[in-house]
């Protein structure tokens, strides 16, 4: 007798569902159709029907034989719930005190984000900022750049040169790969350590799937499936192409990845307020034709020439499981670019707008390697029951290459950073039950940095070292050494959980600078032993989480953080607006103390880790946090080590800026989120986010602090049935006054409207997807159908105008 194995639900089939009778006698696996063959099976035989995320089923015999050829098995809410994991160190969800954001693979496929970045945009709890289309930078709670952790595969990715501005960095993770991404908001300094103070994004990317996953059994002996989509975009007429083969054994597991996009200039909205009809448009644009510069009207304002770039992403992770307690995982990932235009600067004008400054302002191709091997062993020991050791090494290029227009020269800068990882997390816990639990680890962390500059004749290509390096040319180091404590327990019924926890970590630094420098003359202690700085700090937390009978769950934290500075904040020279930043030895860490309050409550039936239900349901959670950051690291008036104020660049005096320690702030807020299951296939959800920050000047005065967005959120309102799933979402951000910005900092007031700041908008946004046949769907969606005109915060940039996407996506 042939039967198919399908949700009970959907009505899919289940694939990989193991099936045998309580002897063993009759074993099986449902094959790529969810079918089995059933013989030399007895009439009161009883048959087990077992799959991961399933409600274990037993039928006899005789009963599947009435049921005919199909058997149905439905999703176990609670077991999903308690294989969410979040963090490094895979925590339970449910038992930690931070406020986490979850977001899974299935919708950064839906919503169709090209980058990373616009993944974790488009799920409306991370503010992100834009200097140009090939970037983007996550602000949570108002920090940003070096002040938020970005992780990916439990390695962290900030580095010694990440700076206090804006980044670009995490557009470099492919987001076709990502098994899902968390967003882990306030510090969390005691398990990653430095730069985490506004919070954490860890992006997770698949791992390969062993025998009897989730995948294609085209054999006994394999499992073998195939990935491929295709997407088109035509606000920046973006055309990418993935592909990835997922091949396993019992012991071992592949997954080999490519995805190629490529992008072409960006068309922002038509529809501007009628006070401001001009806001954003590109009228002009340089390009070089025969040899020379040529200013060029543009036939349409709209389409901000100077965005275009292409990318290039590889994955290969390779997945060896001896035994069912020890794995090792070997992890390469390689991202490229071709040169990525900084579009901000490229709009900067001299007397008017037909008189651009810039022919040229790329960063290099965007390069970054990382090849880890991460070892998981769940074999108990007298000293831990689990243990992670990963081991990292990652090399990233950051290039720049700016060409004023007429110039014979191209400026370049060219930075390459080593880094050299490892960290070993261990659990161990107290008892049968697991009430009381320990988590320890050790970490290490190695940077390299290597700079040099010079411009290039663009005519004979003619290399001249005569400018000075972005960091001190004879190289820097950075090492970071850590050691956290942890404890999580809970009570007998698990309705209260406490979590404590301890780190204690080291940052040194040192940079040397070379005697022939073309541009500063550096004293002798400057060139050889170099200048070095030696940084140590405790940090703490503890959270209560109290989730009672009554569905009702409330997360109580205080903890501290710090970030240590970097070689960016330490040691920079750079030069822009006439300013330029010079080394500062004895720059100290920035330090945060951060209290936050949750409390959220369901209503209804059973909410599942995926926020649906089998029947009406509500969920409403509200958060509200306090940072105090102390010591805070800003640029202001300084001079060079010989008391210089001025420093002549490219022929022109540039006044000596320094980082110092010269401020406090305060960052508060408020978000919300509401959740509606209306039945089993509406659902209603919104998020709002509110945050407010100020500076504390040495006179106990305030002023705005940078990197604070306006209010911000969305509502969704989605529809999912069988094969077909359509959401509207409604996008909104609330108006940024001038009296709020930062003035001549982060915030980059001249990308806004003077005297008024950045303006209030909403967007109107449908996205569909259909499966129209068991391994294919397609997605068409419309983003900004108002066609509306917008610039978010700090941006430098135009959000992208009616966007009409196309894509098709396949199993085999």
């Amino acid at each position: 007798m042939t039967i198919t194995i399908v949700d009970g639900d959907t009505g899919e089939p289940i694939i990989g569902v193991t099936i045998y009778t309580d002897d063993y006698s009759f074993t099986a696996t449902s094959d790529f159709d969810g079918t089995c063959v059933l013989s030399d099976l007895a009439y009161r035989d009883e048959i087990n029907f077992s799959y991961l995320g399933y409600r274990d089923l037993k039928l006899p015999f005789y009963q599947i034989r009435k049921l005919g050829a199909k058997v149905k098995m439905y999703v176990d809410n609670v077991l999903l719930d308690s294989i969410v994991v979040i963090g490094r160190p895979d925590d339970p969800i449910s038992e930690i005190p931070y406020v986490v954001q979850k977001i899974g693979k299935e919708e950064i496929a839906f919503l169709n984000g090209q980058t990373a970045v616009d993944a974790i945009n488009n799920d409306g709890g991370v503010y992100i900022q834009k200097s140009q289309m090939g970037g983007g930078s996550p602000v949570i709670r108002g920090f940003e750049a070096n002040r938020v952790l970005l992780v990916l595969d439990g390695v962290r990715m900030n580095n010694a040169i990440y700076r206090n501005g804006h980044l670009q960095n995490a557009i470099t993770v492919d987001n076709a790969m990502l098994e899902q991404v968390e967003v882990i908001y306030g510090p969390g300094s005691l398990v990653y350590g430095s730069d985490a103070l506004g919070g954490v994004v860890h992006f997770r990317s698949r791992e390969p799937k062993l025998l009897f996953g989730d995948a294609n059994i085209s054999s006994d002996n394999y499992n073998l499936l195939t990935n491929a989509y295709t997407r088109f975009s035509s606000a920046n007429m973006e055309k990418s192409l993935h592909v990835d083969v997922d091949y396993g054994t019992k012991k071992w597991g592949s997954i080999s990845s490519a995805t190629y996009s490529n992008y072409g200039d960006l068309r922002a909205g038509d529809n501007r307020p009628e006070e401001y009809p001009d806001f954003g448009k590109r009228r002009y644009y340089v390009q070089r034709i025969d040899g020379e510069d040529v200013t060029l009207e543009n036939s349409d304002p709209n389409i901000q020439v100077g965005t275009a770039y292409s990318q290039f992403d590889l994955m290969q992770k390779i997945k060896f499981q001896p035994k069912d307690h020890l794995s090792f995982v070997f992890n390469t990932q390689y991202s490229t670019s071709t040169n990525v235009p900084r579009y901000d600067i490229l709009v900067d004008t001299l007397e008017n707008a037909a008189k651009l400054k810039w022919a040229e302002w790329n960063y290099g191709p965007q390069k970054r390697l990382l090849t880890s091997l991460k070892i998981k062993s769940l074999k108990p020991t007298a000293i831990y029951d689990k243990a992670t050791f990963i081991a990292a090494y990652q090399r990233i290029d950051e290039d720049r290459l700016q060409r004023k227009v007429a110039k014979l020269y191209r400026s370049f800068s060219k930075v390459d950073v080593h880094v050299a990882s490892l960290t070993a997390d261990f659990k161990k816990a107290f008892d049968d039950a697991e009430r009381h639990n320990l988590s320890y680890g050790l970490e290490g962390n190695y940077n390299l940095v290597y700079s040099k500059a010079g411009r290039i004749n663009i005519k004979n290509e003619k290399i001249i070292n005569d400018e000075v390096s972005r960091y001190p040319s004879g190289g820097s180091t950075m090492s970071t050494y850590a050691g956290y404590v942890y404890y999580r327990g809970k009570n007998s019924n698990s309705t209260l959980n406490f979590n404590a926890g301890l780190r204690f970590s080291n940052v040194n630094l040192l940079s040397q600078f070379e005697a022939d420098d073309p541009v500063i003359t550096w004293p002798d202690s400057y060139i050889d032993p170099g200048i070095s700085t030696n940084n140590t700090a405790i940090t703490w937390g503890t959270g209560l989480t109290w989730n009672p009978k009554n569905r009702l769950q409330v997360r109580m934290l205080v903890s501290t953080a710090f970030r240590s500075p970097n070689i960016d904040d330490f040691s920079k020279i750079r030069a822009k607006n006439y300013f330029v930043t010079a080394p500062n030895k004895d720059l100290q860490p920035e330090h945060a103390t951060n209290g936050e309050l949750t409390i959220a409550k369901e209503f209804g039936a059973k909410i599942n880790s995926s926020g649906h239900s089998e029947g009406r349901s509500v969920k409403i959670s509200a958060t509200g946090f306090y940072t105090y950051l102390k010591d805070a690291i800003v640029r202001q008036i300084g001079s060079l080590t010989n008391g210089d104020t001025l420093l002549v660049v490219e022929g022109e005096p540039h006044r000596v800026q320094q980082n110092v320690n010269a401020l406090n702030g305060k960052v508060f807020g408020l978000s919300g989120n509401f959740l509606y299951n209306i039945n089993s296939v509406w659902q209603i959800k919104s998020s709002i986010n509110y945050t407010r920050g100020r500076s504390i000047l040495v006179d106990d005065t305030e002023k705005p602090l940078s990197h604070i967005p306006p209010v911000y959120g969305q509502f969704k309102l989605a529809y999912n049935k069988n094969k077909l799933r359509i959401e509207g979402i409604v996008r909104f951000n609330g108006k940024k006054a001038w009296e709020d910005y930062a003035l001549n900092d982060a915030d980059n007031e001249e990308h806004a409207i003077e005297g008024v700041g950045s303006l209030a908008w909403q967007t109107f946004n449908l996205y569909a997807s259909y499966q129209f046949a068991k391994r294919m769907s397609i997605n068409f969606d419309i983003e900004n159908i108002m066609d509306l005109h917008y610039r978010p915060f700090a941006s430098g940039i135009s959000a992208p105008g009616r966007n009409f996407i196309f894509a098709l996506r396949g199993e085999f």
